[in-house]
C-alpha cells in the first residue's frame, strides 16, 4: 500500500493530491533518476560505496551491541510491572 492510501485509511480524509497522481509523480522521478544513474558509471559506483558505508555504519555489530544495551538498560529502568497493561 503506498503512502496515500495509508494516510486517507488513518486519518479518514484526503491529503494533497489525489494519490495515483501523487503515486505517478514518483514513480516518473524515480524513473529518470534510474534511467540517468544507467548511464553515469561513476554515479553508480559513488552510490554503491555510500550504500555500503550506510550498511557498515547502522548495522555493524558494535552498533547492533549498543542498541541491545540501549534497549536492556531501558527495560531495566522500568518500575516493576511498567508496560504489562493487556
Amino acid at each position: 500500500m503506498g503512502y496515500m492510501p495509508r494516510i486517507r485509511e488513518e486519518y479518514g480524509a484526503r491529503v494533497g493530491p489525489r494519490p495515483h497522481v501523487a503515486e505517478r509523480r514518483v514513480v516518473a522521478g524515480a524513473r529518470r533518476k534510474l534511467l540517468a544513474l544507467a548511464s553515469d558509471r561513476e554515479g553508480t559506483r559513488a552510490l554503491g560505496l555510500r550504500g555500503a558505508e550506510g550498511v557498515r555504519h547502522h548495522h555493524s555489530i558494535a552498533r547492533m551491541a549498543d542498541r541491545a544495551l540501549e534497549v536492556y538498560r531501558s527495560v531495566v529502568q522500568r518500575p516493576v510491572g511498567a508496560g504489562t497493561e493487556s
